[in-house]
This record gives structure tokens, sequence and C-alpha cells, in this order.
């Protein structure tokens, strides 16, 4: 199968960004820690923003992964090899950065 990149990162453009620029080349730390750690060197406000749209694009991708988890596999430079570990793989990171957006604004930023 072909993977259509350009369609991918139109679909997902905030996801497609960060997986393909902070965690594919990751491959020393583990996947949720990359996660909590993702853009650490923005502002609190900055990165509850990216977190919701990284959210809202991940949301996206789920209801979609059938068709769009090998582009997601690819662009995170992770070994997935089917729709059900893509699906698992995503939901790890999901719960990750809901975690974190909780957190950042339980500590006073933006809500």
């Amino acid at each position: 199968m072909t993977i259509n990149w350009n369609n991918f990162y139109e679909k997902y453009p905030g996801l497609g960004g960060e997986l393909g620029g902070y965690f594919h080349d990751t491959e020393t730390v583990d996947d949720e820690s990359n996660a909590r750690n993702l853009r650490t060197d923005l502002t609190p406000d900055d990165r509850i923003d990216l977190l919701r749209e990284l959210m809202g694009d991940a949301h996206k991708l789920m209801a979609n992964i059938d068709d769009d988890w090998q582009a997601m596999a690819a662009s995170a430079n992770r070994q997935i090899y089917n729709v059900a570990d893509a699906r698992a793989w995503l939901m790890r990171i999901m719960v990750v950065w809901q975690e974190e957006l909780t957190r950042l604004q339980s500590n006073g930023s933006k809500s």
C-alpha cells in the first residue's frame, strides 16, 4: 500500500507534524515519556493549545484508523504491523496527552 503523506498531513496537521518531528527520532525513550515531555519548551498555555490540537487530530485519526494507521506508524517511525496495534499505540499516547492536559489546567493555566 502506498502512503499518501499529503493526505495524512492535511487531515491531521498538528499530529502529523509532531509525530514526524518529535517522535520520529526518539527511539531511546519510551513513547509514553515522549508524549509526556512533548514540547516542554513551550509555555504552559501554549502547551495546552498544542495538546488540545493534538487531541482533536488524534480523535479524528482514531475514527479513521483503518485508513491511516500506516501513515501514522511511518510518521512516528514506529514498527506497527496492524490496525489493532496502531489503535492501541495511539490510545496510549492519547491517555498521556490527556493526563498532561489535565495536569497543566489544574496548575492554573488556561482552562
